[in-house]
């Protein structure tokens, strides 16, 4: 989540100063799984065990589900 934190500060700072600040947001607030693995608060409630999950590796990016993978039992 670190990625976005710094996205919204930047945004902010551009915004200081601003008259029109009403109605404002940040359009390009993008994070993908890879920005919530590395969070140290991270707690997977459900995950399908490795037999399940592996019906849908076709559909999952290699990275993420190597790590799904490394998680289920």
């Amino acid at each position: 989540m670190k990625n976005l934190e710094i996205k919204i500060q930047k945004w902010q700072r551009k915004l200081k100063g601003s008259k029109s600040t009403k109605g404002q947001f940040l359009r390009s607030a993008d994070f993908d799984y890879k920005d919530f693995i590395k969070s140290p608060n991270l707690k997977i409630v459900y995950l399908l065990n490795k037999a399940e999950l592996s019906k849908y590796k076709p559909y999952i990016s290699k990275d993420f589900y190597e790590f799904l993978e490394g998680k289920a039992r």
